[in-house]
């Protein structure tokens, strides 16, 4: 069942062309279901396949709106709650996605509450998280820097003065979770390269990555420069 659209017209004149009866509250979705350069007829294969599932999740009729690259979906908080089977299970049908989670305790929330949801998702997505489904907890400080304000270009130009070797090993430096030979494994170089590079870093960035608050610093600048990139 396809809604027209989650604000514009009237919610009741909507459910009532459609012979849905709306609800108190709802669980708002946004599925991220990039095309990734496939055809028209995969992409509507793959929402086909996800109304599908969204219907059988819920067990009766959702109510969504979907364009190329997926949408959003509307389910009743009298359900049970969303968790992992959704994308597992669009998984399992070769339906790649990222699922944001916003809930509209009213029905007039709901717009606000798409809108969160699709931010959500497009920011796990962005932020190379892996397919899956995501409530705002998930990726709060990743959220948060997707829209900074007027800091947010400097934040992510504090890393132009960077190569591109000393920005990949930050970057995997991190990842690695602060593990030096870990990091040295994945860019398949010795560990004292990498400490070479961390301090050189360090000595461009002014910012001490062996103090919190340049871990601080370099981590924000380094997750507002790939949300933005």
């Amino acid at each position: 069942m396809s809604q027209s659209r989650l604000s514009g017209q009237a919610a009741d004149d909507v459910a009532a062309r459609h012979g849905v009866p709306l609800e108190p509250g709802y669980c708002v979705l946004h599925l991220a279901i990039g095309p990734d350069g496939v055809s028209p007829v995969e992409v509507r294969r793959r929402l086909h396949t996800a109304q599908a599932e969204l219907d059988r999740h819920a067990g009766e009729p959702v109510m969504t709106w979907f364009g190329p690259e997926g949408g959003h979906a509307l389910l009743p908080l009298r359900l049970p709650p969303t968790n992992d089977r959704l994308p597992r299970h669009l998984a399992e049908a070769d339906v790649s996605v990222h699922i944001g989670l916003s809930v509209a305790e009213r029905r007039e929330d709901v717009a606000a509450a798409a809108g969160q949801a699709t931010r959500i998702a497009e920011v796990a997505r962005a932020a190379g998280r892996p397919e899956g489904l995501y409530e705002l907890s998930d990726v709060l400080l990743d959220y948060h820097l997707s829209a900074p304000g007027a800091s947010g270009a400097e934040l992510a130009g504090l890393l132009d003065v960077l190569d591109p070797s000393l920005l990949e090993t930050l970057e995997a430096y991190f990842a690695a979770d602060f593990d030096r030979r870990a990091t040295a494994r994945a860019l398949n170089v010795h560990p004292n390269t990498v400490d070479n590079r961390l301090a050189r870093a360090s000595a461009l960035l002014g910012a001490d990555l062996r103090a919190s608050h340049g871990i601080l610093l370099v981590g924000a600048a380094l997750t507002t420069r790939r949300l933005a990139g």
